[in-house]
């Protein structure tokens, strides 16, 4: 869901396809304005810069048809990455964004998130903050879970993740 916000927004004003398209472009790089505003705070960039190569990152051709077909890499990877830059000094908050691109982006991003997060507690030995880590973690998870106990026309949420698993991991690998 997360990939979609600038065409969802884009389509309920106008109920154009392209402007549609075209609002999923600004909202992506709104996301970059905001979090290289909340950066700049934290660590000395030259923001002018960092926007002009924010701006061109939409527009390399992988990039550029995400964003056009509201993919999810493009936002979920956006979130993820500034998640990454601000751990140390917005921790709280960086664990809610990363946890948020995974949950509501693209959910191989947890493989990066793991290997990120376990490096970083190996290296730093900061094993106290893991129990507050997990929590503010999983709530993205928690609001995910709920949204799927509520709307999933088709049963609870085990059979959510037995139909999840079927359709990416299962019905793709089947011979045809």
């Amino acid at each position: 869901p997360l990939s979609a916000v600038g065409s969802v927004v884009g389509w309920m004003i106008t109920k154009n396809l392209i402007i549609s398209r075209f609002f999923n472009f600004i909202f992506a790089f709104l996301l970059h304005v905001i979090f290289i505003r909340e950066i700049k705070k934290h660590y000395s960039i030259d923001e002018d810069m960092l926007l002009i190569y924010s701006a061109f990152s939409l527009v390399i051709l992988p990039w550029y048809f995400g964003v056009l077909y509201s993919l999810g890499e493009v936002t979920s990877t956006i979130i993820f990455f500034y998640g990454l830059l601000l751990f140390e000094p917005r921790r709280r908050i960086s664990l809610i964004l990363l946890s948020f691109s995974i949950f509501f982006g693209k959910l191989i991003l947890l493989f990066l998130f793991v290997i990120f997060y376990l490096t970083y507690i190996f290296l730093t030995k900061e094993y106290k903050n893991l129990f507050s880590d997990i929590f503010f973690f999983s709530l993205p998870l928690i609001l995910w879970i709920t949204f799927i106990a509520i709307y999933y026309s088709k049963g609870n949420i085990f059979e959510y993740i037995h139909d999840f698993v079927y359709f990416n991991f299962i019905n793709n690998r089947l011979p045809r």
